[in-house]
């Protein structure tokens, strides 16, 4: 858990999103002269939410979008994932650059949200050309280039309906594990000043090639799809990430978020856990005591105090007796639906940014501490956890989840509070005033939560070993344990593995005893590396917990040691180029 001083540049926490709201409200620009947005929810029936359809190119440069289609025959057909060894310096390859900057091995949700073309090279992954037409004809007959594998490349030109098109034809599941790879790309430092304007619900993939009209010059943007499916385009002369910086406050404006109450993650929540229900009845026939079953309409609920409290349900709230027990109100929601309750119930929809710091710090706490039973997250709803409100969530809390859909937290515990402030605790009451002085919710969780960094799905959560700094850091490890022998609580740790971090804070994790860091080769690296090590030796010991002294042992132990007992020649880095 790394200290706020060397924060490395995790997207909620870089200088670039700590903008006030209000740095994007102006979209009066001249549609005209900014490019074009649209969108489709299904196949043939665009909706031109920016730009005249008559003033646009006929035609249009794939770019890197044909990666998306190959993506997604591959996972629908069951292709297997042949990692890609991608190397850095002179051992790179020609397209390395855009897959990694040191040599790792890179899988296809990796490769997909990096736009690794290598990767996705047909040949690379055995796909058979008629294999491929057979797939594409069956999946999508309205789209016959998509049919034609020589014809998914960077290069071709088709109309802006035909990509839209092929969007609506990805398998609706293929279309989910998509958009869930797409996210992390969301996340990486260089798109942070587009993190604030369109937070999770859009996940897309940027393109950038040669201008189908204007010599020389770029038509860049990106295309993907809202939770419910509905797919958009967005294009633009120049390069994608100033295309998709100029157009995402109108993107956001014109095309709200997807609202999925009923999505496929499930949270099964025991409502009132300690307050003991006496009886449940209608609100329009109070004498009818309802005692099992599923309830639809408006209930009145007594409990054993004497307090009573009228509830509505649409059938997603059930009663249950079980045996010796009073009886029980159960909700089965859908993970959007939930967290539009909490929202309800601990803070207010009605101040924008800071409900949407609260949802992401609501998925987050949900994450860390439910539990996971027969297909659903269980939690209690009680004040000792978080509060869900019994009743259907409001329009303005569906809202604000759909805009944050699978953000959250990780590297720090989440916890948030109505008025008390500290750090790892969101204060609501501070995030309140933090936001009426014009604070975006990125500023407000990095207010609250300094040390955390966004959790990434599965792929990028695996260790990539560097084991130069194992060894490094085994090589070290009897003069280090002799340095701080007399340090009360120190555990001596013999086997730690060290893994690639690509985005987000330094951090150790306590369960895997695994140390994520992004190098290890210069001083400051190395201070970081043993700063994550002390804090797993102390992870018993309140010494653990001071960041401070922590950072001074790390900082005397790298002083110390130095790099006589185990060199390595650095290899050249290369960044990763943005025009993807």
């Amino acid at each position: 858990m790394m200290r706020w001083q060397r924060w490395y540049g995790v997207a909620f926490g870089m200088v670039g999103v700590m903008l006030q709201s209000h740095v994007y409200a102006n979209t009066s620009l001249n549609s005209a002269n900014q490019g074009w947005i649209v969108s489709q929810q299904t196949p043939n029936h665009p909706t031109w939410l920016l730009g005249d359809a008559k003033q646009m190119p006929a035609r249009v440069p794939l770019g890197s979008l044909w990666k998306l289609w190959v993506y997604t025959y591959s996972v629908d057909q069951h292709v297997a994932d042949r990692p890609y060894a991608c190397h850095a310096g002179t051992q790179a390859a020609t397209g390395d650059e855009y897959c990694c900057t040191h040599d790792e091995s890179i899988s296809r949700d990796v490769a997909l949200l990096r736009s690794c073309g290598a990767y996705f090279q047909p040949q690379r992954l055995q796909i058979q050309a008629k294999d491929w037409q057979r797939y594409w004809q069956q999946q999508a007959p309205d789209v016959p280039w998509l049919q034609d594998l020589s014809r998914v490349q960077p290069q071709t030109q088709v109309p802006v309906t035909d990509i839209l098109n092929a969007l609506n034809r990805v398998p609706p599941k293929v279309m989910s594990l998509t958009r869930e790879a797409l996210l992390g790309r969301m996340l990486q430092p260089q798109w942070s000043d587009v993190l604030p304007v369109l937070g999770g619900g859009y996940r897309f993939k940027t393109y950038t090639w040669a201008h189908p009209t204007l010599a020389g010059g770029y038509f860049g943007g990106a295309a993907g799809w809202l939770a419910d499916g509905t797919a958009f385009w967005l294009g633009a002369t120049g390069g994608s990430h100033r295309v998709v910086q100029r157009l995402s406050p109108l993107l956001a404006e014109r095309l709200p978020p997807a609202i999925i109450p009923r999505d496929d993650q499930c949270v099964s929540v025991h409502y009132f856990k300690r307050y003991p229900i006496a009886q449940i009845s209608r609100v329009d026939d109070l004498k009818t005591v309802v005692s099992s079953g599923h309830l639809r309409g408006d209930y009145r609920v007594l409990f054993a105090n004497q307090q009573s409290l009228v509830i509505r349900s649409q059938g997603e709230l059930s009663v249950q007796k079980p045996a010796n027990q009073p009886v029980q109100i159960i909700g089965r929601l859908g993970l959007q639906d939930y967290l539009a309750r909490v929202v309800d119930r601990e803070g207010s929809a009605d101040i924008t940014q800071a409900a949407r710091a609260l949802s992401i710090a609501a998925r987050s706490y949900l994450l860390q501490n439910a539990e996971f039973h027969q297909g659903c997250l269980q939690i209690d709803d009680d004040s000792r956890y978080q509060r869900v409100s019994p009743n259907p969530a409001t329009a303005n809390a569906q809202r604000i989840v759909a805009f944050t859909e699978g953000l959250s937290l990780t590297g720090s515990p989440i916890r948030y509070h109505q008025t008390k402030a500290e750090e790892g605790l969101l204060s609501w009451q501070n995030a309140v005033k933090q936001a009426q002085q014009g604070s975006n919710y990125l500023y407000i969780l990095k207010q609250a939560f300094p040390k955390a960094s966004w959790q990434l799905a599965t792929d990028g959560k695996q260790c990539q070993p560097i084991l130069e700094a194992e060894q490094y850091l085994q090589r070290n490890l009897v003069k280090v344990q002799q340095r701080m022998a007399s340090i009360d609580g120190f555990e001596a740790l013999k086997s730690v593995n060290v893994c690639r971090l690509d985005y987000g804070n330094p951090y150790a994790d306590q369960q895997s005893l695994n140390i994520y860091v992004r190098d290890w080769r210069s001083q400051n690296d190395r201070v970081t590396l043993w700063h994550e090590y002390l804090h797993l030796a102390l992870r018993f010991h309140p010494r653990g917990q001071d960041e401070t002294w922590i950072e001074q042992q790390a900082r005397q132990l790298t002083d110390d040691l130095g790099l006589s007992s185990f060199t390595s020649t650095p290899s050249t880095l290369r960044k990763i180029r943005h025009a993807q």
